[in-house]
C-alpha cells in the first residue's frame, strides 16, 4: 500500500503538494537500472583509457588509474545527478526525487555526500540497510536516515 503525505509547506498557505514514498521494490528496479547504465559507462571508459595507454587493462592488479576511475567516476556522476536532478536515471523512471525528510526540499551537497557514504553503511550488515526500506514507515534505508532524506514521487 502506498502512503501519500502532504508537505509541510501546505501549512504555510502554499499550494498543497502530496508526496508518495517510494518503496523497496521500485527502488530495487531503479538501482538495477542505475547499475546497468553505470556498468556500461565504466566498460566504455575503461576501454577508452586502456586503448589510449592511460591505464592497464589488466584486471588482476589494481593500479592507481583504475582505482581512480572505478571510485571517482561513479561518485562524481551520482553526486552531480543528485545535486542537479535530486535523482538518478533509475529513480527518474518513477518520477522519484531525493528530498529532505523534514522539509521536502532539495538536499544540501554535504548531506548528499553523507547519503552516498551511507550506502556503504547500508551494505555492511548483510544489506540490512536497504532491506529496512521495506519495513520503515517513510521507506527510508539506513543511508536515508543518516542523511535525513526520503525518496518520494510528487504529483
Amino acid at each position: 500500500m502506498n502512503e501519500v503525505y502532504t508537505s509541510p509547506e501546505s501549512d504555510m498557505g502554499d499550494e498543497d503538494v502530496e508526496y508518495e514514498y517510494i518503496g523497496f521494490w521500485l527502488r530495487v528496479i531503479a538501482s538495477i537500472v542505475d547499475n546497468i547504465w553505470m556498468g556500461i559507462l565504466m566498460i566504455v571508459l575503461i576501454a577508452i583509457f586502456s586503448s589510449l595507454g592511460l591505464m592497464e587493462a589488466d584486471m588482476e592488479t589494481m593500479n592507481p588509474e583504475g582505482l581512480l576511475l572505478q571510485v571517482a567516476v561513479p561518485f562524481i556522476l551520482i553526486m552531480l545527478l543528485w545535486k542537479r536532478y535530486s535523482s538518478t536515471p533509475g529513480k527518474m523512471m518513477f518520477k522519484a526525487k531525493i528530498l529532505d525528510a523534514k522539509t521536502y526540499q532539495p538536499v544540501s551537497t554535504g548531506r548528499l555526500f553523507v547519503r552516498y557514504i551511507g550506502y556503504f553503511v547500508s551494505v555492511i550488515p548483510l544489506c540490512l540497510g536497504f532491506i529496512w526500506i521495506a519495513f520503515d514507515s517513510k521507506k527510508q534505508g539506513f543511508h536515508d536516515k543518516l542523511a535525513g532524506t526520503v525518496v518520494v514521487r510528487g504529483e
